[in-house]
This record gives C-alpha cells, sequence and structure tokens, in this order.
C-alpha cells in the first residue's frame, strides 16, 4: 500500500479519515506508530473570537500562510502599489517575486474582509484585488473572509470571478483539503 501512495489494492485513494482508522487499529493491537507518516493540517483555532477584519489577518491568514510553509518574511502586509498619476493601493497580503520599487510583482495576493453575507459583499472584496492582481502580474487572488477563503486562479490574461475554488477554514483541519489548499499554492510558488 505504501508503494502505490495509500492506494488499495483495487485503485481507490485512502482519505485522511481512512488513514486514521488504520492507525487506530495498528495502535489497539498495541503495535508501534512513531514510524508511520502523520498527517499534517492546518493550525486553525476557530473564528469566534473574531471581531474585525484586522483579527482575520492575524489569527486565520498569518497561521495559514505559516502552516503552507511560508516566514514572515515571504509576504509584505498593505504593500504601497503606485497605479496611474499617484494612486496609491494597498493589498493586504502580497507573496513578492519582484520587490523592485515601481515595479513590484507578486505571485499570491490576499484580500481580507470580516465576513462576506452577500453576493454584493463579495463584489466588492473582488474588484480591488482583481485590480492589484492585473497590476503586480499575480497568478493566484484570494479573498477571505473569517467563513472562508476563495481562491481565483489566472486564465490567459486575467480572473474569472466566477471560476474559483472555495476552502471554509473549518476544513483545513482535514488533511486531504488542507492538502487541497497546499496543491494550488505550489502551483503558484514558483
Amino acid at each position: 500500500m505504501v508503494r502505490k501512495n495509500f492506494q488499495g489494492v483495487n485503485g481507490f485513494s485512502w482519505n485522511a479519515v481512512d488513514y486514521q482508522n488504520l492507525i487506530n487499529i495498528i495502535e489497539s493491537n498495541q503495535d508501534d506508530i512513531n514510524d508511520l507518516p502523520v498527517l499534517f493540517s492546518s493550525s486553525y483555532k476557530g473564528n469566534e473570537n473574531l471581531n474585525n477584519e484586522k483579527d482575520v489577518e492575524k489569527f486565520l491568514i498569518e497561521p495559514l500562510l505559516r502552516d503552507l510553509g511560508y516566514s514572515d518574511n515571504d509576504w509584505v502586509r498593505q504593500l504601497v502599489v503606485k497605479m496611474g498619476r499617484g494612486e496609491r493601493v494597498f493589498p493586504d497580503y502580497a507573496l513578492l517575486s519582484n520587490k523592485d520599487k515601481g515595479f513590484e510583482q507578486a505571485k499570491i495576493l490576499f484580500e481580507a474582509k470580516f465576513i462576506i453575507k452577500n453576493h454584493k459583499d463579495f463584489e466588492s472584496a473582488f474588484r480591488p484585488v482583481w485590480s492589484y492582481g492585473l497590476r503586480l502580474s499575480a497568478t493566484l487572488l484570494i479573498v477571505a473572509d473569517k467563513n472562508s477563503l476563495w481562491l481565483f486562479e489566472r486564465v490567459n490574461q486575467g480572473f474569472d470571478r466566477h471560476s474559483f475554488s472555495q476552502f471554509y477554514w473549518k476544513e483545513l483541519q482535514q488533511s486531504d483539503k488542507f492538502l487541497a489548499l497546499n496543491k494550488i499554492f505550489k502551483r503558484h510558488d514558483k
């Protein structure tokens, strides 16, 4: 099974729950499980105590970035970006690939909101990150609120606001979901 990437004899992939059940069976038989791989999930602590957008950034987005293997030096908060004549904008988080002043480029951008209740809120959160993404040549845009993340991957010359992957913060505790999110990040972090 290990050589087949945890696929059973019929070729079905194992999910995190099945793997954990197997670990429990092995453990109940008093066998040693110390050499078996441990599945990783995010360090999500819940969103009940979040009160504003700053809390979403500090208690959800930053721990997620660390869980994905980024250090605090890998991102810039409130990056000052000049657009047009003196107009400055500030994406909430930018994972930069070029830091030259006036020629900044970012691979991944985040726009944080406290809560997105309806389509109007969603559109107003997407619009600025879309604009930053085009200006900074990003390949992945993320809108995050206290409940979920919406990921928009670059298609041709832009981003389609109707085509996205959505992850709920709570489900990122499941190794399978966290791995799926991690794969999307790794595709854009080259």
